[in-house]
């Protein structure tokens, strides 16, 4: 659905500001004849790239799937045009934190009124470093922290999609917000909503469910969810378990707390714990490349602290196999992301240090068509309480580049990719290889992907600080 015409004077103090009420807008129209804007307004105002996007219940709400992907790629064209030199320096503000993050992206969730995850993502980091490490919740790519809200939420149409996992979605038909409301107010469980249905986020379909288990003389219903993400965090051996437990009584919903007791079929057991229904585990073996090795997982859950108490004390059980599998060099299915350890530097009396991300995203349920890899670099300095914040500089450049092969026909063929981006005056920067553009469904393995890093300030010579080949894996 078109909008009305925004015109870009680019060479407008305005400039930035006329970017993002375009990239609101859905349109992008010049009379200048600057060939870089023409081709930016022709690339973004073509109607097969068309997009609306608006703000719904504190959650962005696209027009259709093509229509979200559409807006991203706008959002990238408006990044590479973004005038960094229409920033303010960071070096001098006292507020660096609440600058965190990409400018453009912050200008858009400021426009909109939107509370994005990527943004809640940028401003815990500088409260504790390492705050992904206890969350229900992580999502790794920048594109979906993007898109989705602080409640890990996004509307596509009339369909609502909720991250309640790491790789769990709750897909919500029909705009039914009571539903929603109901899962951002008891997060871990589900319903049995009749517009609810739990999805794996890879495959998109369904998850499994137990068999229920009925109370005869309370008259209630708990059944069990369960994930597996395996290869959890690069790691072949180690998997992830995801327990999302559902009480109901006469046909409503019962808010319990659980406890979660799991064996894992290799002689190792968790002893219950309560509440958190995510679970890590190493299995200690290693099979061959390309082979795998099954294992019985079966979980226990007790519904206690009802707000019922006729449903408390109730258990519910489901069995799981998983396989753990050594995976082929080339064939890496999992979405990866991976920072490298901070390297510090000193600069002007001043501790600073650069830290380097790459990742890679395959084709999901959620992004079918999204399949890149990438790479970020940001910088911070050091203030006088001892914390880290994000800082930029006009005399500064930063750079990030992500280079490797990704494989086609089968993982048999390697396709050398090497792709960077330089920056002035900017907290991060980020660069975007949508290879699935360029030459359809590929495949990464995570062991050939590496990025460098770099600051450089131009008083001095040489880098001032740099990350050489820093791997994925």
């Amino acid at each position: 659905m078109k909008k009305e015409d925004v015109v870009l004077g680019f060479n407008s103090t305005n400039k930035n500001q006329e970017l993002i009420k375009a990239l609101i807008k859905g349109n992008f129209s010049t009379n200048q004849n600057d060939v870089s804007v023409n081709s930016l307004n022709a690339s973004l105002s073509s109607s097969s790239i068309d997009y609306s996007v608006t703000l719904v219940n504190g959650m962005l709400k696209f027009n259709n799937s093509d229509g979200m992907l559409n807006f991203l790629n706008a959002l990238d064209s408006s990044i590479v045009n973004w005038d960094t030199n229409l920033d303010p320096e960071l070096e001098g503000l006292a507020s660096e934190k609440n600058i965190a993050g990409n400018p453009t992206k912050n200008a858009f969730d400021s426009a909109m009124g939107f509370n994005s995850l990527r943004r809640k993502y940028e401003m815990d980091y500088y409260d504790d470093a390492d705050f992904k490490t206890n969350l229900l919740v992580n999502i790794n790519e920048e594109d979906t922290r993007t898109v989705l809200n602080a409640n890990n939420e996004v509307q596509i149409g009339t369909t609502i999609y909720k991250f309640i996992g790491t790789n769990i979605i709750a897909e919500i038909l029909n705009e039914d917000y009571a539903t929603l409301q109901f899962l951002r107010d008891h997060p871990g469980i589900s319903t049995n909503s009749p517009n609810l249905t739990l999805k794996d986020a890879n495959t998109g379909l369904p998850l499994p469910k137990s068999n229920i288990i009925l109370d005869p003389q309370g008259g209630c219903t708990l059944a069990v969810f369960t994930f597996i993400e395996e290869k959890y965090q690069g790691d072949f051996r180690q998997i992830q378990l995801t327990v999302i437990p559902e009480t109901t009584k006469d046909g409503n919903n019962i808010p319990c707390g659980y406890t979660y007791y799991v064996i894992w079929g290799d002689g190792f057991s968790t002893s219950p714990i309560n509440p958190s229904p995510v679970l890590r585990h190493t299995y200690n073996v290693s099979p061959s490349p390309g082979g795998c090795q099954a294992f019985n997982i079966s979980v226990s859950v007790k519904a206690i602290t009802c707000s019922i108490t006729d449903c408390e004390n109730q258990i519910g059980s489901a069995s799981r196999v998983v396989n753990i599998c050594n995976p082929i060099v080339g064939c890496g299915q999992n979405t990866d992301y991976k920072e490298s350890a901070p390297t510090y530097f000193v600069f002007g009396g001043i501790n600073y240090r650069i830290v380097g991300g790459v990742g890679v995203q395959h084709s999901t349920s959620f992004w079918p068509r999204r399949n890149m890899i990438y790479s970020r670099t940001f910088w911070q300095k050091q203030r006088d309480n001892g914390r880290w914040y994000p800082t930029s500089n006009k005399k500064a450049h930063l750079t990030a580049r992500v280079y490797g092969p990704i494989f086609k026909n089968n993982c048999s063929t390697p396709i050398q990719r090497d792709l960077g981006t330089t920056k002035r005056n900017q907290v991060h920067v980020e660069v975007n290889d949508n290879i699935r553009e360029k030459f359809g469904y590929t495949r990464s393995d995570p062991n050939t992907i590496k990025s460098d890093h770099y600051v450089f300030i131009d008083i001095g010579s040489g880098y001032t600080a740099s990350i050489i080949g820093f791997k994925l894996q």
